[in-house]
């Protein structure tokens, strides 16, 4: 009986070794480029995306999604220009912006708002650890932060009454929401 226990045990667990390998071939980054990962996982939704430089860009209606894989591959962050080329006139009006920006992120499930002088945007963001990528992972944040661009960036431009959203940016129409 033990020799059969033995015998069941190593077909299984070879079984259980080979299906843990097959997994780490085509979800873990150490395999498999991430990059190629991200463009497989889109490609299979239909969903239209371009490489810029290492970086894979998703446009969504006026939002354009910026998705980057971090050198220590851990982590891939999705990041959202909400609207750029903006004017702070003064310390109230950048305070006027942060309580909003602040007031924002209090709602949001997912992701942050924030404000970068320096390039002069307004940036939704968020990371996702990529150790073992899933599909509905990456998905998840990709709707959440194209969604979320793509809703706020009219707003924030009409309560600031100044800015311009990624599109306009880019100088190109409106894209399909493609989810």
């Amino acid at each position: 009986m033990l020799a059969i226990v033995r015998v069941l045990l190593g077909v299984f667990g070879q079984m259980t070794i080979g299906l843990v390998a097959a997994y780490d071939v085509t979800m873990a980054t150490g395999y498999r480029p991430l990059t190629d990962r991200i463009r497989q996982v889109l490609a299979q939704r239909g969903i239209e995306h371009s490489r810029r430089g290492d970086d894979i860009r998703v446009d969504y209606g006026s939002a354009e999604v910026v998705l980057s894989v971090n050198e220590d591959r851990s982590a891939i962050s999705l990041r959202a220009i909400v609207v750029g080329d903006i004017s702070i006139e003064d310390q109230e009006d950048e305070i006027r912006l942060l309580r909003s920006l602040n007031d924002r992120n209090s709602r949001l499930e997912y992701g942050r708002f924030f404000y970068d002088p320096a390039r002069r945007e307004i940036v939704h963001d968020c990371q996702i650890l990529a150790t073992h990528l899933q599909a509905s992972e990456l998905m998840n944040g990709l709707v959440s932060v194209a969604r979320t661009a793509d809703e706020h960036d009219d707003l924030l431009c009409q309560e600031l009454g100044a800015g311009v959203r990624a599109a306009d940016l880019a100088g190109r129409p409106e894209a399909p929401l493609p989810f």
